[in-house]
């Protein structure tokens, strides 16, 4: 029929199946994207060959021609959005997150007319709104990995490391090896280097302030500074200055106001002594007793406080 053998592809140089970077290469006019790379299309006036399938494409002229193109050409290909899984011809096609971080991957619509290959299974996804919400999907949760087209389009997809400290983003891109490993970073506990450790976008963030020196000599400040770990430096040094009666450590030896002297009052059993600062404040002196509260008797002591001792007394020798 027609001179199409449908078993055999890439009979003569632009018959269907043949390799092709551009549609003037082949005889359909038509080069479409194919699991392995891109190949000659064929028209479904033949019918298509097995692992082909027949779709309604737009050419360059925007005319609309019905052609053999491979099943499943972006199936598992890296992606970022569904239009990445669309330019394998199938518009129903979406881009499916993987579980783990591994990343985005491209599914196939699936249903009972159109199974999905060996090694995957038909899943359903959970956003209501979509073309197709039923999808091929590697079967038992297995990664994806590269076939040629992706390789050769060397596609890519975001994915992330995750554990107790965060997650991190990174890319996984197809290449000649197949697909790299996720180029995130390791997430880690944030250390004083300028570098965002756990990937919650902020630096050097949570790691605490360092204290110094004491009384007025105290001196707090960020651990870290432009990613490098402070070193505390009191402003002011111990023995500095000097001890003042106003309730701070003045001069930072761990004491408040100490050794400032005392104040004396009164004359006689009435003198008392106080300290000179308390309560960070000048002290007033008051004596115990008043001049005259005590009466004066015969005891070598100033008793009434009035600068004599055992005077006026007729008893005492």
């Amino acid at each position: 029929d027609g001179g199409v053998d449908l078993l055999e592809p890439c009979a003569k140089p632009g018959a269907w199946g043949c390799d092709c970077q551009s549609d003037t290469e082949c005889d359909s006019a038509s080069c479409v994207p194919g699991p392995d790379g891109h190949r000659c299309a064929l028209s479904c006036a033949q019918g298509c060959p097995p692992g082909w399938r027949c779709a309604s494409l737009t050419g360059n002229q925007e005319a609309i021609t019905d052609l053999c193109i491979p099943v499943h050409a972006a199936l598992c290909r890296p992606c970022e959005t569904d239009a990445d899984c669309e330019q394998g011809g199938d518009p129903s096609a979406r881009c499916i997150e993987h579980a783990t971080g591994a990343g985005f991957y491209c599914g196939a619509h699936c249903d009972a007319m159109s199974p999905c290959p060996t090694d995957y299974e038909c899943v359903e996804l959970a956003e209501e709104d979509a073309i197709s919400t039923s999808q091929c999907a590697p079967t038992d949760g297995a990664q994806c990995a590269c076939n040629g087209l992706a390789s050769d389009e060397e596609a890519s997809t975001s994915c992330s490391l995750t554990n107790l400290h965060g997650s991190c983003w990174g890319t996984r891109t197809c290449g000649e090896t197949g697909l790299s490993d996720c180029s995130a970073q390791t997430p880690g506990a944030e250390v004083c280097d300028g570098i965002d450790n756990n990937c919650d976008g902020e630096t050097d963030e949570a790691l605490g302030t360092l204290s110094c020196g004491q009384g007025v000599c105290e001196t707090t400040l960020d651990a870290c500074t432009g990613g490098v770990p402070a070193q505390c430096e009191p402003d002011v040094q111990s023995g500095e200055t000097d001890e003042t009666c106003n309730g701070l450590d003045d001069d930072c030896d761990g004491e408040t106001d100490e050794e400032l002297g005392s104040l004396s009052c009164g004359i006689g059993l009435c003198k008392t002594s106080v300290p000179a600062c308390s309560q960070g404040g000048p002290n007033d002196c008051e004596p115990l007793f008043q001049p005259g509260e005590i009466t004066e008797s015969c005891n070598g002591i100033d008793d009434d406080c009035d600068g004599e001792t055992d005077e006026g007394l007729t008893d005492c020798d």
